[in-house]
């Protein structure tokens, strides 16, 4: 029994270790849109004419947070898709 409780203890840490990595680069990213976004505003920078909007920035950070969630999601049936 002793083994058993060593085993998920370790499988445990592992899943939180990466689950914590998984939560750090997504709040990096967070924070480096918001960075760049606060940069195209600040410096006035322009895009055919206008200025990027709040709301564009987050609708832009958004898109590639969920698209890339999405491709992950995807991947473990890439085989299956592939086959067919």
């Amino acid at each position: 029994m002793n083994d058993a409780k060593q085993m998920a203890g370790k499988k445990t840490t592992t899943e939180a270790a990466w689950m914590a990595l998984i939560m750090g680069v997504i709040n990096c990213f967070y924070a480096y849109v918001f960075y760049f976004g606060g940069y195209l505003r600040w410096n006035k920078v322009e895009h055919n004419g206008e200025l990027y909007s709040p709301g564009q920035i987050i609708t832009i950070m958004f898109a590639i947070v969920f698209g890339a969630f999405m491709i992950g999601m995807v991947m473990p049936h890439l085989k299956s898709i592939s086959e067919g």
